[in-house]
């Protein structure tokens, strides 16, 4: 039998693929192959992304948490992002999906700033 022509998989923005890839980086990396999966753990309303949930729960990964500059505070600790409208204020959390074109137009924040500048978080949510 013939192997799989490469030596490494590299998968970048990979919360937007479909859950099921996390089986199918199990099975390259059984095979011997190299895996790399870069990809957010939460969406703009702190909301898990299934797929990288998934990638985070198989036994054999190694996980390198990286983070970002706050765009608020400029702490080295940002973990979370902020959808931006075009006139760059920020999305509130309450509004619909489809309610604001943004196109791709988000900012890295700290979480202690995702919850003080974050408009429209429910009381649940609220520190």
């Amino acid at each position: 039998e013939r192997g799989l022509p490469f030596d490494d998989v590299i998968i970048d923005e990979g919360q937007f693929f479909p859950p099921e890839l996390a089986g199918a980086l199990a099975a390259l990396h059984a095979q011997g192959k190299r895996v790399v999966f870069a990809g957010r753990d939460v969406d703009w309303r702190g909301r898990p992304w299934l797929t990288t949930a998934n990638v985070l729960a198989l036994p054999e990964a190694h996980i390198i948490r990286l983070r970002g500059t706050c765009a608020n505070c400029g702490s080295d600790s940002a973990s979370r992002s902020q959808k931006l409208a075009p006139d760059h204020t920020v999305v509130p959390y309450d509004a619909a999906d489809d309610s604001i074109d943004v196109g791709h137009h988000y900012r890295p924040v700290c979480v202690s700033c995702w919850y003080e500048t974050t408009p429209g978080l429910p009381a649940s949510l609220c520190r």
